[in-house]
């Protein structure tokens, strides 16, 4: 039972675990461009951060079924529920044989909706970020030091989703208050967008751990 309880405690910490593992390593590999390569650095942390979110989906996946495995006959039922007796067969998922036929219906829908799909999501605004990034880095070359495109692309998707409509504001904003910064102490006329999306993401995530955002996020119905 302890070994539950510690294993069970490892898994709800691992989220913010990992956000500090890779935005630290992340800042740093920032912090260090000039002796290391950002961009291939960003690349590995990319790769790194898409088998998490699919991992983590799977583990979430596999515990929820013996959660309601093992917590009596009234959970036990979802594992017995065929996908037509929760939605009509005319809609998507009632046409896909494999779910409408299984007595598993109910449960591979709830998964779907409560771990792969913000999964995905996350990993998809990631990569929508960076063809954004590339896109702006050939209109104006200026605004970016080597690898900060692959940097932006890491840093958004350790926002996740929905925090990404967030997050992309946020380096707006950051962008505006860096730039008359740097201007102000070091009258330097431009910025790139390495620090702005750092912290970005990082204010991001504070205020998403503490539900700051929430109130938000539901109003826009994410």
């Amino acid at each position: 039972m302890m070994i539950i309880e510690i294993l069970g405690a490892l898994y709800k910490w691992l989220p913010t675990a990992f956000f500090w593992m890779v935005f630290v390593l992340a800042a740093g590999a920032y912090l260090w461009r000039n002796k290391i390569s950002l961009g291939r650095w960003s690349k590995r942390l990319i790769w790194a951060t898409s088998f998490y979110y699919l991992a983590y989906a799977a583990i979430s996946t596999v515990l929820q079924y013996f959660t309601w495995e093992n917590s009596g006959t009234f959970t036990q039922k979802f594992l017995g529920m065929p996908i037509n007796s929760v939605v009509q067969n005319t809609t998507f998922w009632g046409r896909l044989p494999f779910i409408a036929n299984s007595k598993l219906g109910y449960f591979m829908i709830y998964s779907w909706g409560r771990f792969w799909l913000g999964a995905l999501l996350t990993i998809g605004c990631g990569f929508l970020f960076l063809l954004i990034l590339k896109s702006l880095k050939k209109y104006r070359d200026r605004f970016f030091e080597d690898g900060e495109v692959e940097l932006g692309a890491l840093l958004a998707m350790l926002g996740s989703w929905p925090q990404f409509v967030v997050f992309l504001p946020f380096v707006f904003v950051f962008v505006v208050i860096v730039s008359i910064a740097r201007l102000i102490f070091f009258k330097e006329a431009y910025t790139t967008l390495g620090i702005p999306m750092l912290f970005a993401a990082l204010l991001t995530y504070i205020l998403s751990i503490n539900n700051i955002l929430k109130p938000l996020l539901e109003k826009l119905a994410l």
